[in-house]
């Protein structure tokens, strides 16, 4: 008999509970903003060799890495969200660019992880589909907030099962509505676009 919850539900990056969902197994989390060494591989199909030679190379901070109690002893966790989307990064960009140069554009401030990036680690969304939207993820620079905000429409969008169309025209209206300068003059949560000469 299994107490594998068939009703999954959807949390942002950090934000999952104690408990989470995984592979269909049921996976205890003692760190709800942590991720285990070993989930990660799991949920990002990377390697041991390969997440210890991006730490090497300097393409995930030493810090990142935590040795915590478990409950099956010690195990090493970091920090969920950061991680994941950092990986999304490598993955899209390794085959274009050799380490050494993506970690030159991690240090140049490239490392502010473009929208794109954070869809794709924090949504499920494929490729393709996002690459589908018309608009350029990678330009566009939100306010944490408005990213969390998006990702949260991302992620209800897919868990009502919304046809593909109907996550185009969302997702395509809310970037484009959170892209707008706010009314106010003062606003700190005013979208910038990245400087393309920089």
């Amino acid at each position: 008999m299994s107490d594998v919850p068939t009703d999954t539900p959807v949390y942002l990056p950090g934000d999952a509970p104690a408990a989470d969902v995984s592979d269909g197994a049921f996976v205890d989390t003692p760190y709800p903003n942590k991720i285990s060494k070993k989930e990660l591989l799991a949920q990002t199909g990377i390697s041991y060799g390969q997440l210890y030679r991006w730490k090497r190379e300097g393409l995930i901070p030493e810090e990142w890495f935590e040795k915590r109690s478990a409950f099956t002893g010690q195990e090493t966790f970091l920090p969920r969200e950061l991680v994941l989307a950092r990986v999304r990064a490598i993955q899209s960009l390794k085959d274009e660019l050799s380490l050494s140069e993506i970690r030159e554009q991690l240090a140049q401030g490239a490392g502010q992880l473009s929208l794109r990036s954070m869809l794709l680690a924090s949504t499920g969304l494929d490729e393709i589909f996002v690459d589908s939207l018309g608009v350029d993820l990678t330009a566009v620079n939100l306010p944490e907030a408005s990213v969390k905000a998006l990702i949260a429409l991302a992620a209800a969008l897919i868990s009502n099962g919304a046809s593909e169309s109907t996550k185009k025209e969302v997702l395509v209206a809310a970037i484009r509505a959170l892209e707008a300068p706010a009314s106010d003059a003062g606003g700190t949560d005013t979208p910038q676009r990245k400087d393309a000469s920089s």
